[in-house]
């Protein structure tokens, strides 16, 4: 098994939406999906989920890289994007748009079926 595919929130109560575990390359991608306007607050709770992840996971996948990816699921220009950047790179978090990213959109539609998923059983 090269990929393993879940969400933290879900397996642990908290933490962000989706980790993809890539076991041959030994990297993590922790992502956050936002779908509400992007103020200082939903920034700062995104690099807190995405953080309590990390460290829950480093335990289970030691030696792995850790990439953290917050996303923004809306379409539009985010109006308090420019005092986001600061807050993302204290804490090393990529930032990306289901406006303009294909792998956006694919982090948007893993955490759809994974929630999905949760609710029917």
């Amino acid at each position: 098994m090269s990929h393993e595919v879940f969400s933290p929130e879900l397996e642990f109560g908290s933490g962000c939406d989706i980790a993809i575990v890539e076991h041959e390359r030994k990297v993590i991608t922790l992502a956050e999906i936002k779908e509400s306007r992007l103020d200082r607050r939903h920034v700062l709770k995104a690099i807190k989920q995405l953080n309590e992840s990390e460290e829950r996971l480093r335990e289970r996948y030691p030696g792995y890289i850790f990439k953290k990816v917050l996303v923004r699921d809306k379409k539009g220009r985010c109006p308090t994007f420019s005092r986001i950047p600061p807050l993302l790179e204290k804490d090393h978090v990529d930032y990306m748009t289901t406006a303009n990213s294909e792998k956006a959109r694919r982090f948007r539609n893993i955490h759809r079926k994974l929630t999905r998923k949760a609710r029917k059983s």
